[in-house]
């Protein structure tokens, strides 16, 4: 099966509810592509309180494909990722199977963007709590 990819049946539906979720743009100018270089998660605050340890030493390669490898302590672990608009605001979906990746499992709105850093956000559609995460270049 040279060229194809597989993906496990749970990730394929992860996948097919997020692109439900939005749009997906090709606008670069709602948000700058982030395919290039290695990023790393420098803040993450979930409903209460922040979790950016959960993260340490892991980092991101957002790959052209949709494809983000993430390698932590050597271990590789594969999600998607999807940029698209909420009402004309940027926003970046990410979809992972494995805890603690799989936290971060939402549709993220872009809150700023430089070609170092990108600070996001989530609100949550039931209780109206807001989930904050930053994502820097290495």
């Amino acid at each position: 099966m040279k060229g194809k990819m597989f993906f496990p049946t749970s990730l394929s539906f992860l996948l097919l509810m997020a692109l439900g979720a939005c749009s997906k743009s090709k606008d670069t100018n709602t948000m700058m592509p982030i395919v290039e270089g290695n990023w790393t998660i420098t803040y993450y605050w979930d409903r209460d309180h922040e979790e950016t340890s959960l993260f340490a030493g892991y980092t991101f390669d957002f790959q052209a494909n949709d494809i983000v490898e993430v390698l932590v302590s050597g271990v590789p672990s594969t999600g998607i990722w999807l940029q698209g608009t909420d009402e004309s605001t940027p926003k970046l979906i990410v979809t992972f199977t494995n805890s603690p990746l799989s936290d971060l499992n939402e549709d993220w709105h872009v809150i700023e963007q430089s070609n170092s850093r990108i600070r996001l956000q989530h609100v949550s559609g039931g209780d109206g709590h807001i989930d904050y995460l930053t994502f820097e270049r290495q």
